[in-house]
């Protein structure tokens, strides 16, 4: 079987996990912060949680009756699985990235193609943050398939 990997970096925001399910709606519900978005961690496997216990949760916000005791139910299992002081990024303006496919691939590969110009303005679709804390950080993220 073939394997991939990729990395990119990007301008992102960053936001308290338990502070992003308190502004989850149906309303505000942007799909792909959740499925770009990443926990801030040094290879310490919290992503894996994330993406296994916590995003497959949080995808079935728009069919839930009760909102609130939906995100409640949310935060406990964030904090039941060591979460509750992990940091979402997640990409609003992606600046450069570079994709290897192949059999036992191994060394280095780069890449010099820009997306973006570097731009600090954040995207009207992500407004709804304005009022909870969160930064504006350059975030770099590696996958391997």
């Amino acid at each position: 079987m073939g394997r991939s990997e990729s990395a990119y970096a990007a301008i992102g925001i960053k936001i308290k996990l338990i502070d992003f399910v308190n502004l989850l709606s149906k309303e505000n519900y942007i799909k792909n912060i959740l499925y770009d978005g990443v926990i801030e961690d040094d290879n310490m496997e919290l992503n894996t949680i994330y993406h296994f216990e916590i995003l497959e949760k949080m995808q079935n916000i728009q069919d839930v009756d009760n909102i609130d005791e939906y995100k409640e139910k949310i935060k406990n299992l964030i904090i039941d699985n060591s979460l509750g002081d992990s940091y979402l990024l997640f990409p609003i303006h992606n600046i450069i990235s570079t994709d290897r496919f192949g059999y036992f691939r191994e060394g280095t590969n780069s890449s010099s193609k820009l997306y973006y110009t570097l731009n600090t303005e954040i995207p009207k679709e992500y407004s709804f943050l304005t009022n909870y804390k969160h930064e504006l950080v350059f975030m770099i993220t590696q996958n391997s398939y």
